[in-house]
């Protein structure tokens, strides 16, 4: 089994939800000392999770994040929709990890590889 680190499907996640998070206006989403961004986008990940396929997902991330749209490049967005499956089971299963990846940006992942936190 592929580990999380090499899984190509998993990179293409972090990218485009690190895309989500960097458009994210943060300063409008009511944000406190118990409600944290990072809480916010899980919580709004692993809802979206469960709305129909990939691209359901990603619109109804956007529509929890109040964002029109995400520029996803096409290769990843093709990648994602032939891998469907694998997409959703990730991103119902790690959404801990991948909010913190979308926080910090897929290089986080190489980070990772690498031995560093």
């Amino acid at each position: 089994m592929m580990s999380l680190i090499d899984d190509p499907i998993y990179r293409d996640l972090a990218v485009v939800l690190h895309e989500a998070w960097r458009r994210v206006d943060w300063k409008k989403m009511g944000l406190s000392k118990t409600r944290r961004a990072t809480d916010v986008f899980q919580h709004r990940l692993k809802k979206a999770s469960f709305c129909g396929g990939i691209n359901e997902v990603f619109e109804r991330l956007c529509k929890g994040l109040s964002l029109q749209s995400l520029d996803i490049p096409m290769p990843v967005l093709a990648r994602l929709n032939e891998n469907e499956e694998h997409a959703l089971d990730l991103l119902r299963t790690q959404s801990v990890i991948l909010t913190l990846l979308a926080q910090r940006g897929p290089s986080a992942i190489d980070e990772v590889a690498q031995g560093g936190t």
